[in-house]
């Protein structure tokens, strides 16, 4: 892919906008968008002009959960590389939770399985007419081969920070 997964722009006011941008598969998260989203926390984490920062979806939806094809590339690799990965992608919504500045989320279209998470992590969620949610994230959670993946699910569901993120601040 020549286009970057994550488009980062912050306007003059410190309004950052982070753009999910793989259109040609609903903006579904994989490996790429994952580092997208950590590069760019890290470029949002150290400006201390920063306001506010909008996360939108390019093209006709917000975020249709994982790249299935990348999802059936990870399940057949080690159990350390799905426990790294599932890692990754907790890591990158829990950066967004995070954030020291407000997170608003614009969601058109399609919004299924991770990218319910990545709302969840946001103060303000504004939705088009046409947006469409989807609280069942079990199917993917069991799609990834590690403990993460389902303590990932809980946490979610019992609106709880993963167990790793409690004993890392302990």
């Amino acid at each position: 892919m020549s286009q970057k997964a994550v488009l980062t722009s912050i306007d003059a006011r410190g309004v950052a906008t982070v753009t999910l941008n793989r259109p040609e598969v609903n903006n579904a998260y994989d490996e790429t968008l994952i580092q997208g989203l950590h590069a760019a926390m890290d470029e949002l984490g150290g400006n201390a002009s920063l306001r506010v920062v909008v996360l939108r979806g390019e093209g006709k939806h917000f975020q249709a959960g994982a790249d299935l094809k990348w999802i059936t590339r990870v399940a057949g690799q080690s159990a350390e590389e799905n426990t790294r990965v599932s890692r990754a992608t907790s890591l990158a919504v829990h950066r967004l939770n995070t954030l020291p500045v407000p997170t608003v989320a614009l969601v058109q279209g399609g919004c299924f399985g991770g990218g319910t998470g990545i709302v969840a992590a946001c103060e303000v969620v504004i939705a088009a007419d046409n947006a469409t949610f989807d609280a069942l994230v079990a199917q993917h959670a069991a799609k990834r081969r590690s403990a993460e993946a389902t303590e990932g699910l809980a946490s979610f569901v019992e609106k709880r920070p993963a167990s790793w993120f409690t004993a890392a601040a302990g």
